[in-house]
């Protein structure tokens, strides 16, 4: 420092030699200890040159000499303190010896200033003697800015209020590169409030105190601009003698004598930007020629954006304190309950959703303060220093690692294997688990009873005499062998712990110090008090190492709990680890937005007498003979006063954003104070659940309608999903292996996955992938109860597993859920080859958490959420997914721009070479867009004439396959239609669903509607029927049996069935041979089962086609414009409705026919059929229907009826007839012979014939018979 400021001095010569250094530096302070060391006039006459010279030249060896004495009288000191921690009685010489140090100070201060001789000024260029620069006005308040009391005349309308301003001026200065943000807390009564210049941080005493936040904020701009360079950025020959003066004088004016440390200069500029902001004309009088230069010069070049944010935060300063003090006053005042501020907390709480913290990555702020830091830097952060890789790496992983460590192996932090898992116990305890366990809690009883740091010993809820007797009983040599194997597993599990963080690692050190032996978990039964606990809002997870204390409550099962501490170890070791990473940063530059250390509170420990205090210190110093006297000074009155003493706070005050971190050598704690979505982003290492009630009503029934519908689906997982992936991983891998290495590796991965999930065999990429925890990036992995889970599986033989039907579901699960794997092992294996990580070898904690993050986000990551997205997605079935899926596809693109471009233009390429393929094909105009738009289409003769459909992955197939796909057919059919439906379709994937599983449910039923085919359950004709009899051929039996039992819909039933449990239980049923009736069909390809989803079913034409949906659309358009009574229809608008009422008919009806048509030729001729009529009718309605066109479609629409008769007649389906035609019809294709007379005479009670005269009876017959001719 003494050679720092000698080359200062230097400096100072020089300029003054050239005449360009004016003014003085009356004294200059010693930022550490006050010490004035240097007076200084700077004059340019060669006398005054030559006794400053001399006067600098003594400076050096005074300081050598007071200096070293002073560090001899520390050292004494220093000494001297150690000695009375020894408990020595040297008080008083400590006294003596700080009483002598302040002596020697002040020496040092007088010699340091001693005054170099006086001179006279030389005269300036007017021949009159140069004089210091003229004080500041005498009414300058340096804390105050001049503000109006009475209104403003002239517009009165126009206020603002403290936070707008404060909020304006943040933001103008995040405009010049700065974020800093404003902070309530400052420590010290004469402080108002200071910046702190390494994380950026202003902290204010007073809330709302907008003149020290503008004078803060100017020492943010300082840094932003200029950089926080050594003593001012504010130097010549950048700015001359007068606005260097006037800077030192309004810093001067805030501190007087006592230098500040950052300089006059620096306090000068931060008080101008408050005097520019808050009151311009007050700057412009104390400081003209730099309120000029600021103006002119400095404020012109600076960003535009940045200049027109600083005027805006002037002009909210500026009418504040102008807009007079009932303006103010009434501005200070809030109404919560106005309109405005409803919606502008409204606005604020809809942005806050909005955020990506809320909305898909509860992580993002480590996200963000990744990503500063590596700007900071100038380079990326390695996996293990970037808080957000650890943290999304281990993401919900615990219980699957935890999973590891008992049934497989033990593993360290990195996931190397390092021992044996827990459940090797069972051959020494096998048939004999009871016993065991008992034992082992005996045991740890024992220790705990006899623990010798604890003479009275600790209650395990079991006497000592019972613990002896149970282990006399039940000990052998292989419980002796398995309670070793369980304590070595119990203290590698503690390793794990440990390589955590230094912090963790003391923590285990102490406990395993103190520890008795025989470790069990011992966590109680405390029903009542977890009841009340949960009752009145508790959402704590404990502390990581519980107490030693004893309890007489009754132990929960070991098993289970061992390993659900297990877990919440792991979990808590996971989150040490992030922190630790994430501590480590709080030092960059500009951190402070982020993460802030901050003082810590001090609490009150213990309060004492001054007389308990002196008998307390005279019993320690009772031994060497010495004590303090209570005569003399202490008066009698003295020795009952109280002392408190006071120990930094191990626990920050609730409602206080603050993370605890310990110093492992010191034992102290250190406080960094965080933003909230920093601190609440540990729930989301965590699988989210609902409240009891919530769990019941939503969670599981959105588990249910998960597993159901995709999870436990075998033509989903094993077809469509298995064909997705490849296009995800194609996409989104981070390798830089082309397509056909990508495809064989993805392959080969197929078959490791599927014989682990066959054999348990892992190859060594599987073996990483699970070892690190990858298990749990699983779709359905986030609804598994795995404690609960492992200790079953611990525990399982093979007569367990074929027993227990738990064991059946969880095998089934895991094993129709193996092509998951496939992409993400294959991801691992690349990764690992191209930056030469050696998988067969111990990974590195680096290289686990690049391979484990790859893995994950290779296609869905199902372990990232969002603070809305982690509830929704427990009550709705696909929300998360459908919000990380399109998240991993702009990941990959941001991540390389060039190479993911080049890849979606090869599956551009590919579509629309199989579009020029099938562009004039029947089929492929027919095809609906919907189903066009998701899935590639192929036509195949073998192993019959066919469409072979693969589906295209959501986001990527809808932007690179789809959307080309649609701009050619449009561009080709000049048909803007399919522009329309492309946005419809892209909306309806990227949109997720919001209503809970039972409420859709609800809704669907209470409208007779279902919500996502937008068709009726119970269809119009079956709702005159009674409940128990609306159903059809492809209702279960199941249903059928349940609404004859309770007087229900069976049709409302099966609908019930899939909307909450999927098609799975349905498809269960079907094998059960509780499903639908059979009926005799001739199979096709489509029918097999789970590959048959991938054939068009009924022949090329399918069951569906564009021509038939648009004619539904046109007639329900017609129909309501037929019943509007604002534009009532006209006869034209008429006859084209009428003709579509029975071209639909004639639609509807043949489809029925279709349905119960054995053979598939005849299905698709059927269909063939429906299309012809269906393209009639498109064109008949785009010009006037005349009277030919409507007969037409009439004859079309009454022989689809008589075949649709015949149909129900033939296969015995035919109930009574709806009208007199109907009769008819049923008894000709009865019996073609039938005379109308006697069909008449059987129907003369019939309703439909009373009135009826046997003249329009037989005319009716005789025309019904001329339509059937020929009607087959």
């Amino acid at each position: 420092y003494r050679e720092q400021k000698i080359g200062e001095y230097r400096g100072w010569d020089l300029m003054a030699k050239r005449g360009d250094s004016g003014g003085f530096l009356s004294r200059m302070k010693h930022p550490e200890n006050d010490a004035l060391i240097i007076p200084f006039t700077a004059e340019t006459d060669a006398g005054a040159l030559a006794s400053l010279e001399h006067h600098y030249k003594n400076i050096p060896d005074k300081m050598d000499r007071l200096q070293t004495t002073q560090r001899q009288l520390e050292g004494e000191l220093s000494d001297l303190e150690a000695r009375y921690a020894e408990e020595s009685p040297h008080a008083a010489e400590i006294e003596e010896s700080k009483t002598k140090l302040e002596e020697i100070k002040e020496r040092m201060l007088a010699q340091a200033t001693d005054q170099p001789p006086a001179t006279e000024p030389e005269p300036d260029e007017m021949g009159m003697p140069r004089r210091p620069m003229d004080p500041l006005d005498p009414e300058y308040d340096p804390h105050s800015t001049p503000r109006n009391l009475e209104a403003p005349e002239g517009n009165s309308s126009l206020r603002t209020n403290a936070p707008k301003v404060i909020k304006t001026a943040v933001k103008a200065a995040e405009e010049f590169g700065v974020k800093s943000p404003v902070r309530v807390g400052v420590k010290g009564k004469k402080r108002k409030g200071f910046f702190k210049v390494r994380p950026e941080v202003i902290r204010i005493k007073v809330a709302n105190d907008i003149e020290t936040v503008v004078h803060e904020l100017g020492h943010a701009i300082e840094k932003a601009v200029w950089g926080w360079v050594k003593g001012s950025p504010w130097v010549p020959p950048e700015q001359s003698r007068i606005r260097m003066a006037e800077m030192v004088r309004l810093g001067k004016a805030l501190y007087g004598d006592k230098k500040p440390a950052g300089g006059y200069k620096r306090e000068g500029w931060a008080e101008f930007n408050r005097l520019w902001l808050t009151a311009p004309e007050e700057a412009q009088k104390h400081a003209p020629e730099f309120f000029k230069w600021f103006e002119e010069e400095w404020l012109p070049n600076q960003p535009e954006a940045a200049q027109k944010a600083l005027r805006a935060a002037q002009d909210e300063a500026v009418l504040w304190f102008s807009q007079g003090s009932l303006a103010r006053v009434k501005e200070s005042m809030v109404d919560t309950q106005t309109a405005k501020k409803r919606l502008e907390r409204a606005w604020a709480k809809a942005e806050k959703v909005a955020s990506p913290e809320y909305t898909y990555e509860m992580l993002h702020p480590l996200h963000e303060i990744a990503r500063y830091a590596e700007e900071q830097f100038g380079r990326p952060l390695e996996a293990d220093e970037d808080p957000f890789v650890i943290a999304s790496a281990l993401r919900k992983n615990h219980y699957a690692r935890v999973d590891e460590m008992v049934n497989h192996q033990m593993i360290d932090f990195a996931g190397n294997a390092v021992g044996p898992p827990l459940k090797d116990i069972n051959p020494l305890t096998k048939g004999k688990y009871e016993d065991f366990w008992a034992y082992m809690l005996a045991k740890r009883a024992w220790a705990l009873w006899t623990d010798p740091r604890k003479p009275e010993g600790r209650n395990p809820g079991i006497s000592l005499e019972d613990a002896v007797q149970v282990i006399r009983e039940v000990e052998t040599s292989e419980f002796m062998a398995a309670a070793n194997k369980v304590y070595h597993w119990s203290d590698q599990l503690l390793d794990y712990v440990s390589e955590a963080s230094p912090n963790f690692a003391s923590i285990i050190e102490h406990t395993r110090e103190v520890d008795p032996g025989y470790y069990a978990t011992l966590h109680r039964v405390f029903d009542e008090m977890t009841e009340r606990y949960r009752n009145s809002g508790g959402a704590g997870q404990g502390d990581v190492l519980q107490r030693l204390k004893g309890s007489g409550r009754q132990v929960k099962d070991i098993l289970q709990e061992m390993i659900a501490g297990a877990s919440k170890m792991v979990r808590a070791a996971h989150q040490e680890r992030i922190i630790e990473a994430l501590v480590k940063l709080e030092g960059v530059e500009g951190m402070g937005q982020f993460i802030e250390r901050i003082p810590v509170d001090k609490v009150p420990v213990a309060k004492l007498t001054i007389g308990d205090l002196i008998d307390r210190i005279n019993q320690r110093l009772e031994w060497e003979g010495a004590g303090v006297q209570t005569g003399g000074f202490f008066e009698p009155g003295m020795l009952e006063e109280t002392m408190t003493f006071f120990q930094p706070a191990k626990k920050a005050p609730s409602g206080k954003r603050v993370i605890v971190r310990y110093n492992p050598d010191t034992k102290q704690p250190t406080w960094y104070e965080v933003n909230e979505d920093l601190y609440e982003m540990f729930e989301t290492m965590e699988p989210y659940r609902l409240p009891a009630v919530g769990e019941w009503l939503a969670g599981k029934p959105t588990a249910l309608k998960r597993a159901g519908t995709t999870g436990l689906k075998a033509s989903f997982q094993l077809v469509w999903n298995m064909i997705r992936d490849p296009q995800t991983m194609f996409l989104q891998t981070q390798t830089k292996a082309w397509a056909p290495r990508l495809l064989l590796t993805w392959a080969d991965s197929m078959k490791d996955a599927f014989l682990y999930r066959i054999t348990g065999r892992r190859t060594p990429a599987l073996d990483t992938f699970v070892r690190l925890g990858g298990e749990m990036v699983q779709p359905l992995a986030q609804d598994i109860n795995y404690t609960r889970r492992t200790a079953r599986r611990m525990h399982e033989g093979k007569v367990v597993v074929v027993l227990d039907p738990r064991n059946w579901f969880d095998y089934f699960r895991d094993f129709i859920q193996f092509p998951e794997l496939a992409p993400r092992i294959a991801e691992l294996r690349i990764l690992a080859k191209e930056h030469g990580i050696d998988i067969n070898q111990p990974l590195s904690e680096k290289d686990s958490y690049f391979l484990m993050l790859a893995a994950k986000q290779v296609t869905t990551d199902f372990t990232s959420e969002g603070k809305i997205s982690r509830v929704m997605g427990r009550m709705v079935p696909f929300f998360n997914a459908q919000i990380q899926g399109p998240r991993a596809t702009g990941r990959a693109y941001r991540r390389d721009p060039a190479r993911f471009m080049g890849r979606a233009l090869q599956m551009a390429v590919l579509t629309v070479a199989l579009w020029m393929m099938n562009k004039d094909e029947d089929w492929y105009t027919e095809t609906p867009w919907r189903e066009r738009f998701l899935h590639w289409q192929f036509e195949t003769d073998w192993p019959e004439p066919t469409i072979i459909r693969l589906p295209r992955a959501f986001e990527i197939g809808m932007l690179f396959a789809a959307l080309p796909e649609m701009a050619l057919d449009t561009w080709y059919r000049k048909d803007p239609e399919a522009a329309k439906a492309w946005a419809d379709t892209f909306i309806d994937v990227l949109t997720p669903g919001f209503l809970p599983v039972l409420m859709e449910e609800a809704i669907a039923q209470a409208k007779n509607e279902d919500l996502f085919w937008e068709t009726p359950i119970v269809p119009m004709g079956e709702l005159r029927r009674p409940a128990e009899e609306q159903f059809n051929e492809y209702t279960s039996k199941v249903s059928i049996k349940l609404g004859d039992w309770f007087n229900v819909s069976p049709r409302r039933i099966d609908h019930a069935i899939r909307g909450i449990g999927g098609t799975v239980p349905l498809d269960l049923l079907q094998v059960l041979g509780l499903g639908t009736k059979e009926m005799k069909r001739e199979p096709t390809v489509s029918d097999l089962p789970i590959i048959g989803r991938a054939f068009r079913r009924e022949g090329k034409m399918g069951t569906r086609s564009r021509s038939v949906d648009k004619v539904y659309d046109l007639h329900e358009e017609a129909v309501i414009k037929g019943n509007s009574k604002k534009n009532p229809e006209t006869e034209e608008d008429r006859q084209r409705r009428l003709m579509l009422d029975d071209a639909t008919d004639a639609l509807s009806a043949l489809s029925y026919v279709r349905r119960f048509t054995p053979e598939s030729v005849k299905r698709q001729q059927i269909q063939a059929l429906r299309v012809e009529i269906a393209r009639e009718a498109i064109t008949a309605s785009e010009q006037p229907v005349t009277e030919e066109v409507r007969e037409h479609f009439k004859a079309k629409r009454k022989r689809a009826d008589i075949a649709e008769t015949r149909s129900e007649v033939e296969g015995g389906r035919a109930g009574e007839p709806k009208d007199r035609s109907d009769a008819i019809r049923q008894a000709l294709i009865k019996d073609p012979d039938t005379d109308w007379a006697d069909l008449y005479e059987s129907l003369e009670d019939a309703t439909f014939s009373r009135g009826r005269s046997w003249k329009d009876f037989q005319k009716r017959f005789y025309e019904i018979e001329k339509e059937m001719e020929g009607s087959e």
